[in-house]
């Protein structure tokens, strides 16, 4: 998280700002049911890859960006905040889809549940 953190900010974070993160991050999580089974239906030979493409197409219905664009009440210069909250909550689902894609393809399916006790890496890891 402190790396993302400097990336984001080019300032090294404090270690309250990098709990405020993770536990951000652990809050946006979350993958939709619908996701969750799609991937899991895909045929087994179906290439990873593959997999996580039509995973994160399939989270296309939970963008801040979509909805608020077709609003219609979206000003240009506020594109930038809601490409934002899409980038954070996709940052916090990619670990779990591809973290459930590797254990569809090599583990029969059998998924580990996600440790809100540890980072993000910890938990991709």
């Amino acid at each position: 998280e402190a790396s993302f953190w400097l990336l984001l900010t080019n300032e090294m974070p404090t270690d309250a700002e990098v709990k405020a993160l993770n536990d951000e991050l652990h809050r946006r999580s979350t993958i939709p049911q619908h996701v969750l089974q799609m991937i899991d239906n895909l045929p087994k030979d179906t290439h990873p890859m593959t997999q996580l493409s039509m995973g994160l197409l399939a989270l296309q219905p939970g963008s801040a960006f979509g909805k608020a664009y077709r609003s219609g009440t979206m000003k240009k210069q506020e594109y930038w905040e809601q490409s934002l909250e899409d980038a954070l909550t996709l940052v916090a689902q990619i670990p779990l889809l591809s973290a459930r894609i590797f254990r569809n393809v090599f583990y029969n399916g059998e998924h580990i549940s996600s440790d809100p006790s540890l980072d993000w890496a910890g938990n991709y890891a």
